[in-house]
């Protein structure tokens, strides 16, 4: 047995004497096995000595690092997983069942809104200097349509307050109450007594007189005709200015002198402005031809042209 490259060489399995210590630990080393070269016939086959040990070797690496990786994604994922449990605790999951809607009123749903709860509409006064904000109507009741009175003290406003309970009935008024009150407008003057509807409050110029449209027959109810009419506004008897005009009547505004009043009148189809004395009197018509008018204003000088007498039951269709 001699040593080639400094490797031993086996001469053949009989009678083979034992490797001595130096060449055992060689092919310990070199090979990772006791097995002389010559013994393994996998290897004068494949390739060099020692390459099957290697191959092996780095399919064992590998496979280390494989389910090294594989570890550390699980440990992601279930890092992760806790999380997610963790958040799903902190934030629990929401009901897909609405809550329930408890009707108590006898007036429990409108339009535009919907259900009605126990939550009412009142007046606030703002003030721009100070920023500060004072509610001046409060109660089991809603209010609206404010209007301010000429010198800023007062407000006028529309409201259902009879009881015992205003939702069993159409008997709207009109209400003054102070825009200083502290008292959130627990004592409101009350302008009209009319059983129906009145709305819509307009000051005059010297704040003597409110306008509003009224709808006198309670029992036609939203169908009642609208009128225009004027009250006091201190309270006392008030005046229906268009009871023989048989049309629509909305938006009132006192001209400038205080004299007449202005308003919006529905006539087959068409909507046009018009115009009565505060005494009451014939209806005219400032502007002529067929119009849909929805909104206007009036100018300090209250200045027009074009006055036109209109019957009771027609509109001119032309100038």
């Amino acid at each position: 047995m001699t040593t080639e490259n400094d490797e031993p060489r086996d001469e053949g399995e009989a009678g083979t004497a034992p490797l001595p210590f130096k060449y055992r630990y060689k092919y310990l080393h070199k090979y990772g096995d006791e097995s002389p070269r010559g013994e393994r016939d996998d290897d004068r086959k494949d390739g060099k000595p020692g390459d099957e040990g290697e191959a092996e070797g780095k399919d064992e690496d590998k496979k280390d690092g494989d389910s090294d990786d594989t570890d550390a994604k699980d440990k992601d994922k279930d890092g992760k997983e806790k999380e997610k449990d963790d958040g799903d605790k902190a934030e629990p999951k929401k009901s897909k069942t609405p809550r329930p809607i408890v009707v108590d009123r006898y007036e429990f749903k409108t339009d535009e809104v919907g259900y009605l709860d126990r939550r009412r509409t009142h007046l606030y006064v703002f003030e721009i200097g100070t920023k500060k904000m004072t509610q001046v109507t409060s109660g089991d009741f809603d209010d609206e349509a404010p209007a301010w009175s000429p010198d800023g003290k007062w407000l006028a406003f529309s409201s259902k307050r009879t009881m015992p309970d205003p939702d069993r009935n159409y008997d709207r008024n009109i209400f003054v109450v102070a825009a200083d009150n502290t008292d959130k407008g627990a004592h409101p003057t009350q302008v009209t007594t009319n059983p129906g509807s009145d709305a819509s409050p307009t000051w005059s110029p010297d704040g003597n007189w409110i306008a509003y449209v009224t709808q006198l027959d309670p029992k036609l109810l939203e169908y009642s005709t609208k009128h225009l009419a004027v009250s006091p506004a201190a309270g006392g008897e008030a005046k229906i200015l268009t009871k023989a005009f048989d049309r629509m009547s909305s938006d009132p505004r006192f001209s400038p002198d205080g004299k007449s009043v202005y308003f919006i009148a529905d006539d087959e189809g068409t909507q046009n402005l018009c115009q009565v004395p505060v005494g009451g009197g014939e209806v005219t018509r400032p502007i002529g031809g067929r119009l849909m008018l929805y909104s206007y204003t009036v100018a300090k000088n209250g200045a027009h042209n074009n006055r036109r007498p209109i019957s009771s039951n027609t509109i001119p269709s032309s100038t």
